[in-house]
């Protein structure tokens, strides 16, 4: 008779059963935190592993006067699998966070890349600063834009480009409007932003780990205000 085992990846009955690793920097609310990196030797009776990479996500835009507009986009997301040997090393680098941002100051999403020594890399890109503009939202009722960036990853079997975010016009105030938040592409869906009524800015709007895109600030005439800051990246490693 068939056992769960033998439909899972890697779960053979002859197989040992797959380790797991996770490189990352653990304050993810920390800004320009410097992500992690590590070396990794692959331990004796390996010779497959599977890499997931999420890029990091970029900073909100900053904004002065009556600016306002779409938040950053998030790190791109991407998977590699190879058959490895014992006792090669490989270059583990996970993005950091980023900085609360002023308006033209900006701060794009950092690189996640994993590298074996001189002949193979893959690389998340990190997110894409967007802009902001005074009464970005006055002269209409919908300024919703939401995208899939098709660049943004290298030397992946699969990958998703960063995904940038959503914004309109919202109900409740007249002529200010409301984000809508992507989260990275294989992360979950966005999150909503505030209301639009408000000034908004600084690390309320911080990027969700691994990798969101901050939130750009709104100004309604009060002093100038800072973009939110990225979410950090990660890489996460199955090997057996």
């Amino acid at each position: 008779m068939s056992t769960l085992r033998q439909f899972l990846f890697g779960y053979a009955e002859e197989k040992s059963v797959p380790q797991e690793l996770a490189v990352y920097n653990t304050s993810t609310t920390s800004v320009n935190n410097g992500g992690r990196c590590c070396l990794w030797t692959v331990p004796a009776g390996t010779s497959y592993a599977i890499f997931e990479l999420w890029g990091g996500g970029a900073s909100g835009d900053g904004a002065c006067c009556c600016q306002m507009g779409y938040p950053s986009t998030s790190g791109s997301y991407g998977q590699k699998a190879l058959t490895v040997e014992a006792g090669q090393q490989m270059t583990i680098c996970a993005a950091g966070t980023t900085c609360c941002r002023q308006k033209g100051n900006c701060q794009q999403g950092y690189d996640t890349y994993v590298c074996r020594s001189g002949n193979w890399c893959a690389r998340a890109c990190g997110g894409r600063v967007m802009r902001t503009e005074c009464f970005m939202y006055r002269t209409c009722y919908s300024c919703c834009r939401m995208e899939y960036c098709v660049h943004g990853y290298s030397g992946m079997d699969f990958g998703l480009g960063a995904t940038q975010a959503s914004s309109q016009l919202s109900q409740y105030c007249h002529d200010r409007g409301n984000m809508m938040v992507t989260q990275n592409v294989a992360q979950g869906s966005p999150r909503n932003g505030p209301n639009g009524c408000c000034a908004w800015g600084g690390s309320q709007g911080f990027g969700l780990f691994p990798g969101g895109g901050g939130m750009s600030a709104q100004v309604f005439g009060e002093p100038c205000c800072c973009g939110s800051p990225g979410g950090g990246g990660l890489v996460y490693v199955v090997y057996y």
